[in-house]
């Protein structure tokens, strides 16, 4: 609408997940997706990174004059194996080199499901001592339950690094990457 007040002729949306699950949602997050969809006809276009995430917005009711698909990319050199990262960074975190990290990165939300990264974590730890569990993630140590559900793996072998920008270095650290999400991720 700003758009449209400002006399901007072109405005495309962007849409970052598959789905918006409104169980469990406030009245205020089912009135303004009702909104968005109502209103998806205005912009030029809506990109979407998923097919799986335009035909859950479809659901939803958008019906833009166009949509576009625009999957996420990787940039494949920062994104790469490098044994000194690796190193540095198992360093930084105290783990050995005959540990198996298993990591997960994403904030403290839901859709992210933690508890099931942790309860599978505790399936793990219990068939192989080597194991270690590494979580990323903007609020995830202040996420209720969490810390009982570590414990439950060993509160030494699950470590809550915290929201962390230097990603790529975190995964040439992990031997695994674990992702847990119930729900809503577009990529």
């Amino acid at each position: 609408m700003a758009a449209r007040w400002c006399g901007v002729r072109h405005v495309v949306w962007n849409l970052r997940c598959s789905s918006l699950d409104a169980r469990g949602s406030a009245s205020s997050r089912r009135l303004l997706q009702r909104l968005l969809a109502a209103v998806s006809g205005w912009p030029s276009a809506v990109i979407s990174n998923s097919v799986e995430g335009q035909r859950a917005h479809e659901a939803l009711g958008y019906h833009p004059k166009a949509w576009h698909l625009i999957p996420n990319g990787i940039d494949t050199r920062a994104f790469a194996p490098d044994a000194e990262a690796r190193a540095r960074t198992r360093a930084a975190f105290g783990y050995g080199s005959t540990d198996l990290v298993v990591g997960i990165a994403g904030r403290s939300h839901a859709m992210k499901d933690h508890a099931t990264f942790l309860r599978a974590a505790a399936i793990v730890a219990g068939a192989e001592p080597r194991a270690r569990f590494l979580m990323v993630g903007r609020g995830i140590a202040d996420e209720p339950g969490l810390r009982g559900l570590a414990d439950v793996v060993g509160a030494d072998r699950v470590l809550m690094a915290g929201e962390r920008k230097d990603i790529a270095a975190l995964l040439n650290g992990m031997d695994a990457f674990a992702l847990s999400s119930a729900w809503g991720e577009g990529f």
